[in-house]
């Protein structure tokens, strides 16, 4: 069984969307939704079905630790169920792009073993400025709702993780098999200092998990793929609105999932994957 954990702040019943097109006997969901928000009649209504749950909400602005708390709560509900093999990590403005079958055979039944989680080392040649690796090394607090470096390596004063871990990095959504996701938990709570360290980094949640799993002796079985088809501008630091515009783009992807869609920008293209991509498939 495959266990969703869906992090939703905005838009939120495209995440019940999303639940509709990902249900089935092999699935079960796990909804975290921002304690900035409030709840939809339609979420309510789905938190009622016995495979759908509400995972004890956190306040999740972006690019501080708070979406790593939420996840944190969020494996811990969802690997409560022992018939769970993998927890699949989407935000509420994902969707899928192959048949929910396909899914799960190649999670279950093809890759049972393997977790897919994007990563890479940490400075990036490819990446200006540091190359990244600022995004430990500083010291970073919340200001007006946002992230803020000190910026105390320009100074010569740099932080390092404990436990002489490695820093890595990759993508924001993983699918990881019960036995890593357990190894996930397992460490962050026998080492808080971690995720202490973790508090004044900034876009945790693109880095803790992955510093995790590749500093373990799990890494080998470690994917680095995250299933998803996004589209990047340069200079930002979010993946684009999908469009219709961008269906020829998505239909050639050999993802399994792509974000990220917003319904009151471009509602029209999550119905013609419905219908083009999805449509009669299991």
């Amino acid at each position: 069984m495959i266990a969703y954990v869906i992090l939703a702040h905005k838009n939120l019943d495209q995440a019940a969307r999303l639940v509709g097109r990902l249900e089935g006997p092999r699935s079960r969901f796990v909804i975290h939704v921002d304690a900035a928000s409030d709840l939809t009649d339609g979420l309510e209504r789905l938190a009622e079905r016995p495979d759908v749950e509400l995972a004890e909400r956190f306040r999740c602005p972006w690019g501080r630790f708070g979406i790593v708390d939420a996840t944190l709560a969020a494996l811990r509900t969802a690997l409560a169920d022992s018939a769970v093999e993998r927890v699949t990590l989407m935000t509420g403005q994902d969707y899928p792009i192959a048949p929910r079958s396909e899914i799960e055979r190649c999670l279950l039944d093809e890759h049972p073993g393997e977790s897919f989680i994007e990563h890479f080392r940490l400075p990036r040649a490819d990446w200006a400025g540091g190359g990244g690796i600022e995004r430990i090394q500083d010291w970073y607090v919340g200001f007006l709702g946002k992230p803020r470096s000190l910026r105390n390596s320009r100074l010569g004063l740099r932080r390092s993780l404990p436990d002489g871990l490695e820093p890595y990095q990759g993508g924001a959504s993983w699918s990881m098999t019960r036995d890593c996701a357990e190894l996930v938990l397992e460490y962050a709570h026998t080492h808080p200092g971690v995720s202490r360290f973790y508090r004044h980094t900034f876009a945790p949640d693109e880095s803790f998990f992955q510093t995790i799993v590749m500093n373990s002796p799990l890494a080998p079985r470690a994917v680095n793929d995250d299933l998803r088809f996004e589209l990047w501008a340069e200079d930002t630091d979010h993946p684009a609105i999908l469009t219709v515009g961008d269906l020829p783009e998505i239909v050639r992807s050999e993802a399994l999932f792509a974000k990220k869609f917003d319904a009151t920008v471009d509602g029209e293209v999550m119905d013609r994957i419905d219908a083009e991509l999805l449509a009669g498939a299991a």
